[in-house]
């Protein structure tokens, strides 16, 4: 197991120095890019996509510095960082009460929240991209208007945003919470009263209420509420697939139930599903680690539903 950790924490400083050295080299070329512009006079429209594109990968530059600081020059200070600092605060984190008044106003909360980080992802990364495919344009004499530019950028967007809908924006409403609640005929109330109380954990997409006696889980395409005391065990365990070049790993809690209900549930990371663990132990249960599994996903759109019964 320790030798396992060790080869995991070699590969990760070795893939953050590999990602800082490609930032530096792309910051390079399009500082390089903006400065050679600059000298040839080029018009104000190149110049501001220009720009912007180099302001874009400048600010994810932030992270991946701070990032191989921690993970290649000074592995010791992360590592404690890892363990003890940033451990704490995600248990910190899990006990802090969510805005809003009630449970449904919560998972609306954050339905909305989502939906706002989409929409700035999606409009940050379509209006870069279309600032660069006007910048092209010009190399090949189109002489566009500096307005018309920023007007088909805009358009990109929203038909980006309208096109990914269905798969991203997508996201059940406290209404379907309601009626998981009425399927099961729980007490609405006393579900509310334990949910408010509960520690909630961060899922992959989604959120997961661990009370004394619900668990709530409420996530992009389903919803789910279960009596802790009709749990009969509780297992964790990973699934790494091998993506082209590189490797991704879910991490999953599954939940058996006194009437032969199996629901699995998706983690947003390993510190999440420990932390989930650790809930259910000090519920009383032991929760089995199953390990991990090695896929090789020759078709990159191989899917798993959330949910099994």
């Amino acid at each position: 197991m320790n030798k396992n950790k060790k080869t995991n924490e070699n590969k990760t400083q070795h893939d953050s120095k590999k990602l800082f050295i490609l930032w530096l080299i792309l910051m390079a070329i399009l500082i390089g890019a903006d400065i050679g512009l600059w000298l040839l006079g080029n018009e104000l429209p190149e110049m501001i996509a220009s720009i912007s594109i180099t302001l874009f990968f400048g600010s994810w530059g932030i992270f991946i510095v701070r990032l191989f600081y921690k993970d290649y020059i000074n592995p010791k200070k992360t590592l404690e960082k890892r363990n003890d600092t940033y451990l704490d605060e995600r248990t910190s984190k899990i006990r802090k009460r969510m805005k809003g008044k009630d449970m449904f106003e919560i998972v609306d909360n954050y339905r909305k929240q989502y939906f706002q980080t989409m929409i700035i992802v999606i409009f940050m990364i379509t209006f870069l991209l279309s600032a660069a495919f006007i910048l092209k344009l010009h190399d090949y004499d189109l002489n566009i208007p500096f307005y018309w530019s920023i007007l088909t950028s805009v358009i990109i967007v929203i038909i980006s945003i309208a096109i990914s809908y269905k798969i991203d924006f997508k996201f059940i409403s406290s209404e379907d919470l309601k009626k998981e609640i009425k399927r099961h005929g729980y007490d609405e109330q006393r579900v509310n009263n334990d949910f408010m109380m509960a520690n909630y954990h961060m899922m992959f997409k989604g959120l997961m209420a661990i009370g004394q006696s619900y668990y709530v889980v409420f996530m992009q395409n389903f919803c789910r509420v279960g009596n802790i005391q009709r749990i009969t065990s509780i297992e964790s365990y990973s699934e790494t697939r091998k993506l082209n070049n590189s490797k991704v790993t879910r991490y999953y809690i599954r939940i058996h139930e006194n009437d032969n209900t199996v629901s699995f549930f998706t983690c947003a990371d390993k510190i999440a599903s420990d932390l989930i663990t650790k809930d259910f132990n000090l519920l009383g249960f032991e929760v089995i680690d199953k390990g991990d599994t090695f896929i090789e996903d020759k078709k990159n759109n191989t899917k798993k539903n959330q949910r099994r019964n």
